[in-house]
Parts: structure tokens; C-alpha cells; sequence
């Protein structure tokens, strides 16, 4: 919220006082939460080399932990930071790492709480860029054909979701009705036996 805000500086202290916080000793499963996250900011704040670290820390930890997408997550801020620094040897060896693994888990358009990362589409993204200004025309042609593809699909995907979400909220709102057509017919009902009763149990009143 504060980098949304444009405070980068109050940002990164909350960030670094989570990192403080999170356990160092195994198992520290949580620590995946803060470490992507915060070496994504580091990136965006202009700071690569910090980035760059924290990245390879967060890959040696999803690696020691089987979090295959955290891995593929933290490899390619790895290579985001790398282009940063220039060297796009090693960043594209962490890019082809991270879109090979995520496509062998089919992370196609990986959404989770630490952000897409590891998403083969914004990793083959990265990679496309490379590419072109590696003068690989050819190469970056045909991870264009397979981007758009793979674009594609998770569009076709959001849009069955969101019929799928508008016809559960339809569902829901039609239970409600229903329920409060019940509700509204059970009370009726009882208002008149009550009433009725008491008619019964009163001549004065039901003459009134």
C-alpha cells in the first residue's frame, strides 16, 4: 500500500522489518511469502543488485522446500534483475530454467498470494525481449507464436470464469429470494394461527 502510494521509502521499511521477522531456522515455509515479494519490490524500486540477492535466496529456499512455483517466481526476478545488471547470459539461463519448470507444471498463467512471476507467460515475456536484443529474430518469433497461445488460453479461461462467477451470483441471489419468499409465507402462515387462536380463546376479541 505504501508503494502504491508512492512512498517506496516507508514501503521498503515495512518490507524489511517482515524479513526481520521471518524465522531462520527450518522449517521456515513462510519465509517464500516475504522474500518474492520483496525482491519484485527491490526490482521495481530501481535496486537490482539487492534484488538480485534476495531473489537467489528465495530459489535456494523453494528449492529446499519443493515450492516449485515459488521457484520458478524467484528464478525469474532473478533474470529481470540480471537484465537490469547487464548480464544477459545468466539472465536468460534463469529465464529458460524458470519457463521449463513452470511449463512442466503447467504454470501457465500462475496466480498466487506473492504475485505471477512464475507465470509462463510473463517469463517467456522477459525471455521474447532477450531475444531481440540478443539479434535471435528466429527464436523470439516462435516464443512469440507459443506467447500469444498461451495468452490466449488464460483469456479463454478469465472469461469462463467470470460466466461461471455471474451464474453462481445469479444462484445466490435467487436462494435469497426463494428463502425470503419462505420466510415471508411462514410468517404469514403463523401470524394467522395466532391470530386464529386467539380468536378462539376470546369471543370478546374476535367480536371487537
Amino acid at each position: 500500500l505504501h508503494e502504491a502510494q508512492g512512498d517506496l521509502s516507508k514501503a521498503k521499511s515495512e518490507i524489511e522489518r517482515a524479513y526481520e521477522l521471518v524465522p531462520k531456522s527450518p522449517p521456515n515455509w513462510n519465509a517464500i511469502t516475504v522474500l518474492e515479494p520483496m525482491a519484485a519490490f527491490l526490482l521495481r524500486a530501481g535496486e537490482p543488485q539487492a534484488a538480485l540477492r534476495t531473489a537467489l535466496e528465495c530459489a535456494e529456499l523453494a528449492h529446499q522446500i519443493q515450492d516449485e512455483a515459488a521457484w520458478c517466481g524467484c528464478r525469474t526476478i532473478e533474470g529481470a534483475a540480471l537484465i537490469s545488471l547487464d548480464d544477459h547470459v545468466n539472465a536468460r539461463a534463469a529465464l529458460e530454467a524458470s519457463l521449463d519448470t513452470a511449463a512442466r507444471w503447467g504454470y501457465l498463467g500462475l496466480s498466487r498470494e506473492t504475485g505471477d512471476h512464475g507465470s509462463m507467460i510473463h517469463t517467456a515475456k522477459l525471455l521474447i525481449d532477450l531475444y531481440k536484443r540478443s539479434g535471435e529474430t528466429e527464436a523470439a518469433l516462435n516464443l512469440t507464436e507459443r506467447w500469444i497461445s498461451w495468452k490466449d488460453t488464460v483469456q479463454a479461461l478469465e472469461a469462463r470464469d467470470a460466466i461461471l462467477r455471474h451464474d453462481l451470483q445469479l444462484a445466490e441471489l435467487n436462494d435469497s429470494i426463494a428463502e425470503a419468499e419462505r420466510m415471508a409465507s411462514a410468517t404469514h402462515e403463523v401470524k394467522t394461527e395466532l391470530h386464529s387462536a386467539r380468536n378462539q380463546s376470546n369471543p370478546l376479541i374476535a367480536f371487537v
